[in-house]
């Protein structure tokens, strides 16, 4: 709800493949599409209901902006680490934009983004307990070809995330599956990071779609794993 109670902004997938953010004027009975190019995740308004902070998944990664609604201008923010934004809060006075975020080779800290100066600060230090910063490995985002073809003809390209040990290989390779649709985050995971460190394995997180599409996705992510000269296409879990 707007701090004028004119109007009320959401998300959601009402006559769309994906998740849109409105807004509704209560008085006008009009509903708007805001940033219709992107599938927003996280959102918060300012209190002056000038400006809207947003973010939206980005081959697995988060990206945050900053949209100005009287001028429709969209100014991403390039200062946080990679990772994945769960929270998005403005102060009272809409000078500061608080972003709760998880790196994708640390913990969930809090960044604060000065609207003024257009910097971002980490506030937070979140532990790693049992890791050093010098053990995490970061993930590398991969694309693969899919069995079927978009409308150019091209095979429809998929995203995973693929995390390779130090060690040289070629490597064995366990395949995580999240729930299909969902995506694949980089977030750290303390399991991920014993297998690629410990094991020597590598580890492939694929973004795959829902439905019977989703098994043939995984077949494709199959065989691109087996054409890949550092993977053991042999040993794959």
């Amino acid at each position: 709800l707007t701090s004028d109670g004119r109007g009320v902004y959401f998300i959601s997938d009402r006559d769309s493949e994906r998740a849109q953010l409105r807004y509704v004027d209560f008085y006008a009975g009009t509903t708007t599409l805001v940033a219709p190019d992107l599938e927003v995740e996280q959102f918060d308004v300012s209190a002056d209901n000038r400006t809207l902070a947003l973010s939206w998944n980005e081959f697995g990664y988060s990206r945050v902006a900053l949209l100005d609604r009287p001028g429709a201008k969209l100014t991403t923010l390039s200062s946080l680490p990679p990772g994945v934004v769960d929270a998005l809060r403005f102060d009272h006075a809409g000078a500061r934009l608080a972003i709760e975020l998880a790196s994708s080779s640390g913990p969930r800290d809090v960044y604060v983004h000065e609207l003024g100066s257009a910097t971002s600060t980490r506030w937070t230090a979140s532990q790693l307990g049992v890791f050093s910063a010098a053990q995490l490995i970061a993930p590398q985002t991969v694309r693969f070809p899919t069995w079927d073809r978009v409308d150019s003809g091209n095979h429809r390209m998929l995203t995973a995330l693929l995390y390779r040990p130090r060690l040289g290989g070629p490597w064995p390779v366990v395949v995580m599956l999240a729930d299909a649709g969902t995506g694949a985050r980089p977030q750290l995971d303390p399991f991920v990071q014993y297998c690629v460190n410990e094991l020597g394995v590598a580890v492939v997180i694929p973004d795959l779609r829902a439905g019977d599409v989703g098994a043939l996705d995984m077949g494709a992510l199959l065989a691109w794993l087996g054409a890949q000269p550092d993977l053991r296409r042999e040993r794959v879990a």
